[in-house]
């Protein structure tokens, strides 16, 4: 192993002709370039789905709770508030929050205009840490005021009713008969999810209560916050077991499966990317080792001489392969890493919040998936220059002597 190393290190550090000099600097410039591409895939795709996913989780909760309609005309039955179930799940260990909320479409009227919207009626345990992070006008509206009640609107919404905080607004409800109510604009949140923005405004439950006739133990379901995201689907499930045959426990993909769904899409697309990616830098290695190999005919031929296997001879040009391979690793960390780190410090690039949900590109350091590429790349990169080494294995000593 020594010697192979030693010749390995001499053929990369004695001087190369132009062409293989160039094949080769071209073939640390493509598995550089993959590397920055694949990191910043993966760091970009991975901040998507953890920035869309806090949001919905804010917007909604990890986890729902509420009534079980098994036909598809039934209306919303409502549940009992501080149920014992609900009690129960508080003193799980992965159980951070269970607040109960009320959905109520309506239509909020300022003087200029009018716009359609829906109401999530909480109490004092409500998820506000998600939203005061992104208040931009006013304060959190208190839960406890009544006569007005006072809510809480999205820039969205403020501005289609030219509505700022402390205003006034009439919000009605339709049915049977239809009723209004005056409301304070307490605060004006801005989150960049357009979809949640453009709807959704928060207000006490009290007054989704009043309006559907509901007394105050009666609720329309429980948001459940756990301490971790993950394997919320399973979670679910398991929960559906011990819950009563009138309930049913929905993580937040099933309640946003077509967002899910985009974010999978995105997810499939970094891999076709990393696939392609990876077979071009294989290619390129692939023509840099055969220059070297045919540059190097003289010495192959002479180690053959000499007594040497053909499968060290190739060990040693499979080991300088290794070496430039680890060179352009080396590089594509500096670029990737480096352009994430500026991205994230500028946030030089920004996105349409109608379409991404977001503002600017989100960043998430992967480092456990960036270690993992770094490896695979290095491992199958290598492995794969045991097919053009074979050529070896053809040259004859006599040959490549006189070469």
């Amino acid at each position: 192993m020594l010697v192979i190393s030693f010749l390995a290190k001499r053929i990369s550090l004695q001087g190369n002709k132009s062409v293989s000099k160039l094949v080769i600097y071209l073939a640390i410039i493509s598995i550089a370039f993959g590397i920055a591409v694949m990191e910043i895939a993966i760091s970009v795709v991975n901040g998507f789905e953890e920035e869309i996913q806090s949001k919905l989780i804010g917007f909604a909760s990890h986890i729902q709770l509420g009534a079980y309609l098994p036909e598809a005309n039934s209306e919303a039955r409502p549940l009992q508030n501080n149920a014992d179930y609900a009690q129960q799940l508080l003193n799980k260990s992965i159980v951070k929050k269970v607040t109960p909320f009320i959905h109520l479409p309506a239509l909020l009227k300022s003087k200029e205009s009018i716009d359609g919207i829906l109401i999530k009626g909480v109490d004092t345990t409500w998820n506000k840490d998600f939203f005061q992070s992104y208040i931009k006008e006013g304060r959190l509206p208190d839960l406890l005021q009544k006569n007005p009640y006072e809510i809480l609107v999205s820039r969205k919404i403020a501005n289609a009713l030219q509505l700022n905080a402390h205003d006034k607004a009439k919000i009605y409800f339709l049915g049977e008969n239809t009723r209004a109510r005056i409301v304070k604009v307490a605060g004006i949140y801005e989150t960049g999810f357009a979809e949640f923005d453009q709807n959704i405004i928060i207000a006490s439950i009290r007054l989704n209560q009043q309006m559907l006739k509901w007394d105050t133990t009666e609720i329309e379901g429980y948001d459940v916050f756990l301490n971790s995201p993950h394997d919320l689907q399973k979670i679910a499930s398991e929960w559906d077991k011990d819950l009563p045959m009138e309930v049913r426990a929905r993580p937040i993909q099933q309640l946003f499966p077509e967002i899910f769904d985009w974010i999978k899409l995105q997810h499939q697309n970094v891999g076709f990317i990393l696939v392609l990616l990876l077979a071009i830098a294989i290619i390129n290695m692939s023509a840099a080792l055969i220059v070297r190999m045919v540059e190097r005919t003289y010495m192959i031929g002479l180690l053959k001489a000499m007594g040497m296997p053909p499968l060290k001879i190739r060990l040693i040009f499979i080991y300088n392969a290794f070496l430039i391979i680890v060179v352009g690793v080396l590089t594509g960390n500096l670029l990737g890493l480096g352009l994430l780190k500026l991205q994230e410090t500028f946030q030089f690039i920004t996105f349409d919040p109608e379409s991404y949900f977001v503002y600017t590109v989100p960043i998430q350091w992967a480092w456990k998936d960036f270690a993992l590429l770094n490896l695979q790349v290095i491992t199958i990169c290598t492995l794969s220059m045991f097919i053009p080494t074979y050529v070896i294995q053809q040259i004859k000593p006599v040959k490549a002597l006189k070469f």
